[in-house]
């Protein structure tokens, strides 16, 4: 059975590289959130400072952080998830490697 290995600098920048799009990814998200605000006439601040002002109902209001609260828990999930996968591919690019020796 043949495995890859990686060198620790491959996986590193396959890491940074990831990371760097996602930043794309939610700046992309962003416009487009900004954009919408903008097409119906209203500023991320206004939408902030109404869900902040308390013209919530009691409901409302624990419906949304219940729903924040499970997005952070899966948000999390997904950074314990792929620490554990780079953790487990650099323990593999970091084992010994033997091989026979001819006589």
């Amino acid at each position: 059975m043949k495995t890859e290995t990686r060198e620790p600098e491959d996986v590193s920048q396959d890491i940074l590289r990831k990371g760097q799009e996602l930043v794309a990814q939610i700046q992309a998200m962003l416009d487009e959130t900004d954009r919408l605000y903008r097409q119906h006439g209203l500023d991320r601040g206004s939408a902030r400072r109404f869900l902040e002002s308390g013209s919530l109902s009691p409901a409302q209001k624990a419906k949304a952080e219940q729903e924040l609260e499970q997005f952070l828990q899966e948000v999390e999930r997904d950074i314990e998830r792929d620490l554990s996968n780079t953790r487990s591919a650099s323990r593999e690019s970091a084992k010994p490697k033997f091989r026979a020796m001819r006589i």
